[in-house]
């Protein structure tokens, strides 16, 4: 009678180990198969500059992820209201870009807008290069930062502020080049240029070339109502609730 007592309690403690272990295995892989909603995919970006000859490239910003901004503020208070050095704006209407524009091009700048590459960061001067992030593999990744420019075509015009003149570009050169062509950041003979720089594909090694020349520069507040409205709709950052970390 004892050994037949010892037997079942020695069935039901492993009946109870056996049910334990397959509660934990279902929590498991429960918690496994939640995808993340904080991961944002995209492709880094290097290109290198003349003047410090460092990279552009990706990685995690430990800066606090920003909303777009406050569709009520004026143009100059919402250039105010972002976290970094901001000296101006894009608008692309064509592509519905509308971003900032920081100094540098550094992993937080190109996440949250349009960064300056190379030396010269003086809008409707020479050659001003731009460059962002072309993102993937999140929900309306084709329409954040700059990866509408996958869409760019020649003859669209290019809008940049500083918030005292509008400076229009009409974009007439798309190209590819190797992350380390330094050429696309050089004078382009006596023309006023912006070069748009973005990354063609994740794991590439090449970036996409959107280059137009200045056609058109005006003071914000003589230039037409519709050319000062680009400049007041939202922006095509990435919103705050995607942002967490980057591929």
């Amino acid at each position: 009678m004892v050994n037949k007592k010892r037997k079942s309690i020695i069935i039901s403690v492993v009946a109870l180990i056996v049910i334990l272990a397959g509660i934990f295995v279902l929590v498991m892989i429960n918690s496994g198969s939640r995808p993340s909603k904080k991961v944002v995919k995209s492709s880094s970006i290097k290109i290198l500059s003349k003047s410090s000859s460092s990279s552009i490239s990706s990685s995690s910003s430990s800066e606090r992820p920003i909303d777009s901004a406050d569709y009520t503020l004026s143009m100059g208070e919402r250039l105010a209201s972002q976290p970094l050095e901001v000296i101006g704006q894009i608008s692309i209407p064509d592509l519905k870009i509308n971003l900032p524009i920081f100094r540098d091009a550094g992993d937080t700048q190109i996440l949250y807008g349009a960064g300056t590459v190379g030396d010269n960061s003086t809008i409707g001067v020479g050659n001003i290069s731009l460059a962002s992030h072309h993102v993937f593999y999140i929900a309306g990744a084709e329409s954040y930062l700059f990866s509408p420019l996958t869409a760019a075509r020649t003859g669209m015009l290019i809008f940049l502020t500083d918030k005292t003149y509008v400076y229009e570009y009409k974009i007439d050169n798309l190209f590819v080049v190797p992350d380390t062509d330094l050429s696309v950041l050089d004078p382009v003979g006596d023309n006023s240029v912006v070069t748009l720089i973005y990354c063609v594909n994740f794991t590439g090694p090449d970036r996409a070339i959107v280059r137009g020349t200045l056609v058109s520069k005006k003071a914000f507040v003589e230039s037409d109502k519709t050319v000062q409205d680009y400049f007041t709709g939202p922006f095509n950052q990435i919103p705050a609730n995607q942002v967490g970390g980057l591929g």
